[in-house]
C-alpha cells in the first residue's frame, strides 16, 4: 500500500476568503478542524449561502475537477485548519485510478454544475416569479369564501400583471 500524501496545513482566521466564484481554481481544501461557508450569488446578485462546512469536507474540489473558474466562493467562518490540495496532487491522484472512474468523476461534476446553473437561472427568472405569484394567489383565493374570491381576483390579477409588466419594461432597457 502506497504511504498517505502529506498535503500542506494551513491555519486561516474568520472572515478569510479562500475563493471567489469566477476565480481560476488550483486549490483544494480538506477541512480538518473549524467551519468554511460556501455561497454564490444569484443572478439578481443577492447572496446564496449553499453549504456551512466542517471537519472531512471538501471545498473547491470542482475547479480542480473541471478545470472551469470557481463556481462558488469560499470564506472561513471560524479559526480552521485547512489541508490544500493542488491542481498538480489531484491530477496526480486521478492519474494513478482506472480511466473510468476519472470519466465517472468528470460528468458527475459536469452534471451538477449544469444543475446548479439551470436552477439558479430558473429560480429568479420573471417567468418563474409570475408562474410562483399566480400560483400562490389561486391557493389564496381557494382558501377565500364565494363572493370574495372573485373579487379577490378581479383586485389582484391586474395589479400583479402591472407589476410584471414593469419587471419586464426595466429588465429589458438599457443603462
Amino acid at each position: 500500500m502506497p504511504a498517505a500524501r502529506i498535503y500542506k496545513r494551513a491555519t486561516y482566521f474568520p472572515g478569510h476568503i479562500l475563493m471567489t466564484q469566477g476565480e481560476n481554481g488550483t486549490t483544494a481544501y480538506i477541512i480538518e478542524r473549524g467551519r468554511v461557508e460556501v455561497n454564490i450569488r444569484d443572478v439578481v446578485g443577492n447572496k446564496v449561502v449553499l453549504a456551512d462546512l466542517g471537519p472531512g469536507d471538501i471545498v473547491g474540489e470542482m475547479a480542480l475537477i473541471t478545470q472551469e473558474p470557481r463556481s462558488a466562493n469560499a470564506i472561513v467562518l471560524e479559526e480552521s485548519v485547512l489541508l490544500q490540495v493542488t491542481s498538480s496532487d489531484f491530477a496526480e491522484g486521478l492519474r494513478r485510478t482506472d480511466g473510468t472512474f476519472q470519466t465517472l468523476v468528470t460528468v458527475l461534476t459536469d452534471r451538477l454544475r449544469t444543475t446548479n446553473n439551470t436552477f439558479l437561472q430558473a429560480e429568479y427568472s420573471l417567468e418563474a416569479l409570475e408562474t410562483k405569484v399566480r400560483a400562490t394567489i389561486e391557493h389564496v383565493a381557494k382558501n377565500i369564501g364565494g363572493t370574495q374570491r372573485e373579487s379577490f381576483r378581479r383586485e389582484v390579477m391586474p395589479v400583479l400583471t402591472n407589476l410584471l409588466n414593469i419587471l419586464k419594461k426595466y429588465k429589458t432597457s438599457k443603462p
